[in-house]
């Protein structure tokens, strides 16, 4: 089964690829929007009040600016919702900024498709598993010294 859904996922062009990508990236960033139109008036935690403090004073360029951090890119674009930043203003950030998101994950995925359907497949996962191994030791030491530091 999933191979099959790898040899679909490759025998798709790239344009078609890349349409998808963006087209969820797009729907993404105005369904977030939306849900902050909806409920950001409701909200009224301190914490909330400076990130909506912060998006305001950037308006739709805030959309550009987080971009590249996943969860504060979502925050951000509920925060626009939220905020009124105007529509138009909104999606003048957005959508090429999905284009973007599009050929990147375009690119990578079909990296990874030809990796998976490859002799490379187990080689991949030993990579990712290293990768995530070495991420982990240094959060945890990081970690023991803040505690370390907290405790001086």
């Amino acid at each position: 089964m999933f191979s099959d859904l790898l040899s679909w996922l490759a025998a798709l062009p790239k344009w078609q690829m890349f349409v998808a990508f963006w087209a969820v990236g797009v729907l993404r960033g105005l369904g977030y929007y939306v849900v902050g139109a909806l409920v950001g008036a409701r909200l009224h935690d301190a914490r909330w009040s400076e990130a909506r403090a912060k998006v305001q004073a950037l308006g739709a360029r805030s959309v550009v600016v987080t971009w590249p951090v996943y969860g504060l890119a979502g925050a951000t674009q509920v925060i626009n919702g939220a905020v009124r930043v105007p529509i138009a203003h909104f999606l003048a950030a957005l959508v090429p900024l999905a284009g973007l998101w599009a050929v990147l994950q375009t690119i990578v995925g079909v990296a990874l498709i030809e990796a998976l359907m490859t002799q490379a497949a187990p080689y991949l996962v030993a990579l990712l598993a290293v990768v995530a191994a070495l991420r982990l030791a240094v959060h945890w030491r990081r970690r023991r010294a803040d505690m370390v530091d907290a405790r001086v």
